[in-house]
């Protein structure tokens, strides 16, 4: 996921540049915002289970 951000941030900084419409520029943006959400969902999932894995051993 972490490809998918880097790689929409560049298009978008590249399409800026390029004086793209602003309409295209909020697609981009928004798909970019959606590539963000997921990839933190993503991560509070995987801290989630390694916290319950941390208290099943008595680590917390």
């Amino acid at each position: 996921m972490r490809y998918k951000i880097e790689l929409a941030r560049k298009i978008l900084y590249n399409a800026a540049d390029m004086n793209v419409s602003q309409e295209m520029l909020l697609k981009i943006s928004q798909k970019l915002d959606q590539y963000i959400v997921e990839y933190l969902r993503e991560s509070e999932l995987q801290k989630g289970d390694l916290d319950e894995r941390k208290e099943e051993s008595g680590f917390l």
